[in-house]
């Protein structure tokens, strides 16, 4: 068990390597073999890297930041993707949300996102989601 979860955050730190590729770059799966419904999150000082394999996935799960930083990154892969939804809010410490996105289909991205004052928390909120999700947050 040990081993696999220093596996699975091996493979996260690789997404937040990735996080400085262009709008044109794909994100592929990072060769991980996840739990179902049983995310695993990377938190740093200045990124945040999340997995999961969802089936019927219902949850809404807050992380705590430590950005300093207005400009962010995000790199993005949903795949496999049949039902659900996706939102990803960023708030800051005067309980504002600064972002929402909110996906419902197989996306790969990256795109910037400024904002108006440094996230303190990240909300995760997923509505009967199945799928695989790999997203790295960073700060620019």
């Amino acid at each position: 068990m040990l081993f696999r979860n220093i596996l699975c955050a091996a493979a996260l730190m690789g997404l937040i390597i990735i996080s400085g590729c262009d709008k044109t770059d794909e994100i592929t799966n990072p060769g991980i073999e996840l739990s179902i419904n049983s995310p695993s999150v990377a938190n740093g000082s200045q990124s945040f890297a999340y997995a999961l394999k969802a089936s019927a996935y219902n949850s809404s799960t807050e992380y705590s930041l430590s950005f300093s930083g207005l400009n962010l990154s995000i790199a993005l892969s949903l795949t496999s993707y049949s039902t659900g939804d996706v939102s990803i809010q960023l708030w800051d410490a005067n309980k504002q949300m600064l972002s929402k996105l909110d996906y419902n289909s197989n996306t790969n991205l990256t795109q910037p996102i400024g904002l108006e004052s440094a996230p303190s928390k990240i909300k995760l909120v997923f509505s009967n989601f199945s799928g695989l999700l790999n997203f790295t947050l960073s700060s620019k």
